[in-house]
């Protein structure tokens, strides 16, 4: 069990993933966590992002369509 969970909802958010995943990896470095990230229903290539950039510690939860339809 991880001591330290960080969940991240994200939506169209594929030029982020990078530079997320590697602060987040940073700061926590430390600490035995997980990353999970759930993608909103993403139209961009977000998903395929983190697929790309996946490291043991991280997570993905696809939502198919969007939970937050406020913008």
């Amino acid at each position: 069990m991880k001591i330290l969970s960080v969940v991240i909802a994200m939506f169209n958010e594929a030029e982020n993933i990078p530079l997320l995943l590697e602060q987040t990896t940073a700061a926590l470095q430390h600490l035995d966590h997980e990353l999970i990230l759930v993608d909103d229903g993403s139209t961009d290539q977000s998903v395929a992002m983190v697929k790309k950039h996946m490291r043991p510690n991280v997570k993905l939860d696809r939502k198919s369509t969007r939970l937050n339809s406020s913008h």
